[in-house]
């Protein structure tokens, strides 16, 4: 068979697909072709390392920003944020006011984002990676240490962060 082929609707309502693709992508009759694929999408990303997202890459996701095609491809590997970036985030999106911020956090945690506390060894690290002129926050440095702790690639749009170690820019 071809790449391609015919959409047809069931008598229920349902999109009745052909036998040779439910064969190739284990589908079962009643199986959620969606979930199916999403968790096969997800299966694959969770191969990577863990994923930490700084407040600038979910801000560049939600308003679809330049790079925002990297982060969601990221976030389908699921990943965290930190309490602090998630704060970050929400109050950035409240103070535009062109979203609905109970809409954004829906978004971000439909793609499993968790929130990740802020641990004293956090703190600790934060403190230690301060430096007048770095160009980092303290929300900056707390998200890299919170990425230290979990060993995960932690994701920017934040240029004064560069690539260095652990830290990956979207733009």
């Amino acid at each position: 068979m071809s790449g391609t082929y015919p959409a047809v609707m069931g008598d229920r309502g349902r999109l009745v697909v052909p036998a040779e693709l439910r064969e190739r992508f284990d589908l079962h009759p009643g199986a959620s072709l969606v979930d199916n694929l999403l968790a096969d999408r997800r299966r694959s990303a969770a191969d990577e390392d863990m994923n930490l997202f700084d407040s600038s890459a979910l801000l560049c996701f939600l308003q679809d920003e330049d790079g925002s095609d990297i982060v969601e491809r990221k976030l389908l590997g699921g990943g965290a944020c930190s309490a602090v970036n998630w704060s970050e985030t929400a109050q950035k999106v409240r103070g535009r006011g062109s979203r609905d911020w109970g809409l954004s956090r829906g978004l971000l945690l439909s793609y499993e984002v968790t929130v990740e506390p802020v641990r004293a060894e956090d703190a600790e690290l934060a403190a230690v990676l301060w430096g007048a002129g770095s160009g980092l926050s303290l929300a900056d440095r707390l998200c890299l240490a919170t990425a230290e702790r979990l060993e995960a690639t932690v994701w920017t749009a934040d240029a004064a962060w560069g690539t260095a170690g652990r830290a990956r820019q979207v733009r």
